[in-house]
């Protein structure tokens, strides 16, 4: 503390002894600290009232009453100020009174002047510190106040966010647990239009409510996205260049997705950093892994990102296990990583899959104890035969619950052919007019297949070849998106659907206005990508034509 802290501050001296004042006066006076006298009770209390002073001395004797009678009154003044009896009074008890009435010091008369000085600059550098620690604690406590309420706030969307589906959740088991106040890990599920589920698990860069900010933006990208019917391939190219756009430089975040399709019977699996997914059979025996062949999200930009899918066919029995590297990271008491080798031993002895969360979770505590848990611990297991059931399940409250035909007509041209969800628009249509749900499922996975070809191979004229392979998704995706930018009135796509309660028989009818293209069937000797979705039409519908131009297509479901 700066030994000269009461430089220009005013002390007053209440004490009838003129030449004690003019003693303390004349030596404060050297050490440039202004005084001020008060002979008597009435005197100091019109002072008090009409000045502010930074220090006080008080006589114990005065000749209108006693110096202690003055210390409420200094107590209760709007600010805080220290004082120090001077006195000749050493009885023991007074002193003890003055002391719990809020004097800081008390000094025996005669009185040397030096150590009156070096009492009234401790007294006072220990009120000034005092005076900056209450500042603080004030400033502390509205920050912690504010931090408060933005936790509460990030916990309300964090909350809202986490919730799984419904449909999903009963084919999902699933064990998430924070190492902080927030999780950086998510398990989200979504079921698109067309009856696929897609799965995630996701777990961000570091942990608590850093890691949680970095995964709120894609939760609901993920749902919003999978609600407009994107595949899984579709979804990764655009969830990784909203993260690469939108996170700072030093995140990423690293994730499994896993698109289960109960048409085609088939098992999509994106892994980008995370640990090896495991697939099993009901027995709990390990299948196969599925490593990670795909940089974490966020770090490549769209022209760089290139990420690998696993298909897999879904048999019966078969389910998948997913968890974060908090599980097989953690350290137990002896320094120990819990590792693959524990991981894989309690799945070898569980008789069952559907056990097999909670006993990796007891296995986990153990091995954990009393230690900290370091970081964010998330493990899934899919049962895919849940939810192929779940994808057969009809809402029998809307069954048949139309009675009428439906018959609708849609006519786009120019941007419009842009701004316009098409397929969000003919499947409200559906819905609102409470067509069977299984039907509609199968119609919204040919007509989004139909649609898209009309508008990216018709009309915007993009070669299909670019999605032989999941690297060249990102070229395909940024041409479509030019081509978009530059449609003429010329441009057009009409849309006839026709659905008879009756036959239960629905016709879609499209034609583009392109110069038509040869639709390229999937088989054992043609095994691209691309014209995977025609082959599904073929397996999905009834009847399934192409115009002799190639520009119009037309199916009956049933």
């Amino acid at each position: 503390m700066n030994p000269n802290a009461l430089v220009n501050k005013k002390i007053l001296v209440v004490d009838d002894d003129t030449i004690f004042f003019q003693m303390i006066s004349y030596f404060l006076q050297g050490l440039c600290v202004l005084s001020e006298s008060a002979v008597t009770l009435e005197q100091a209390l019109k002072k008090l009232s009409q000045k502010t002073y930074d220090f006080i001395l008080i006589d114990s004797y005065l000749p209108d009453g006693s110096g202690s009678e003055l210390v409420p009154v200094i107590n209760a003044l709007e600010y805080t100020v220290p004082m120090i009896m001077v006195t000749g009074n050493d009885d023991q008890e007074y002193m003890q009174a003055c002391f719990e009435a809020g004097v800081s010091d008390y000094v025996l008369k005669p009185v040397n002047l030096k150590l009156v000085w070096l009492k009234i600059q401790r007294c006072y550098n220990s009120h000034i510190l005092e005076q900056q620690l209450q500042s603080q604690n004030k400033q502390l406590e509205f920050l912690l106040d504010g931090k408060r309420r933005e936790e509460n706030l990030v916990r309300h969307v964090y909350k809202h966010l986490a919730q799984l589906n419904d449909k999903v959740e009963r084919a999902v088991q699933c064990h998430m647990q924070a190492s902080n106040m927030f999780n950086g890990d998510f398990f989200v599920s979504a079921a698109a239009p067309n009856g696929n589920k897609i799965l995630t698990l996701v777990d961000a860069t570091g942990n608590s409510l850093a890691a949680a900010i970095s995964v709120l933006p894609l939760v609901s990208a993920i749902r919003a996205m999978v609600k407009k019917g994107l595949s899984l391939s579709h979804l990764i190219h655009e969830i990784n260049t909203k993260l690469y756009n939108e996170i700072p430089d030093d995140r990423f975040i690293a994730g499994i997705g896993v698109e289960f399709n109960a048409h085609s019977n088939e098992i999509s699996i994106f892994n980008a950093g995370m640990p090896e997914a495991i697939l099993l059979d009901s027995d709990c025996n390990i299948l196969q892994y599925i490593k990670s062949k795909s940089m974490p999200l966020g770090i490549l930009d769209a022209q760089d990102f290139s990420p690998s899918i696993d298909t897999i066919k879904a048999d019966a029995g078969l389910f998948l296990l997913l968890y974060s590297d908090g599980l097989i990271e953690q350290e137990s008491a002896e320094k120990t990583l819990f590792g693959k080798q524990s991981l894989e031993q309690v799945i070898n002895q569980c008789q069952v899959p559907t056990d097999l969360v909670n006993s990796l979770v007891k296995a986990f505590e153990q091995h954990t104890g009393k230690q900290t848990v370091t970081d964010d611990v998330s493990i899934s297991c899919i049962n895919f035969d849940m939810l192929r059931e779940s994808s057969e399940t009809v809402d029998a409250s809307k069954q048949n619950a139309q009675v009428g035909d439906l018959n609708f007509s849609l006519d786009l041209n120019g941007s419009l052919l842009a701004q316009v969800d098409i397929l969000s628009v003919i499947d409200s249509v559906l819905s609102h007019c409470q067509v069977d749900a299984s039907l509609r499922k199968k119609a919204f996975t040919v007509f989004a297949e139909l649609v898209n070809n009309a508008l990216d191979h018709g009309v915007l004229s993009l070669e299909s070849s670019l999605k032989n392979d999941y690297s060249g998704f990102a070229e395909y995706l940024e041409k479509r998106e030019l081509a978009l930018g530059d449609l003429s009135q010329q441009d057009k796509l009409s849309i006839d659907l026709k659905y008879s309660n009756k036959s239960g028989e629905m016709q879609f009818d499209i034609k583009d206005s392109g110069k038509g293209y040869q639709p390229l069937i999937v088989s054992k000797e043609n095994p691209a990508l691309s014209g995977r979705g025609l082959g599904l039409i073929e397996k999905l519908t009834k009847e399934f034509t192409v115009n002799t131009s190639g520009n119009g297509s037309s199916v009956v479901i049933k």
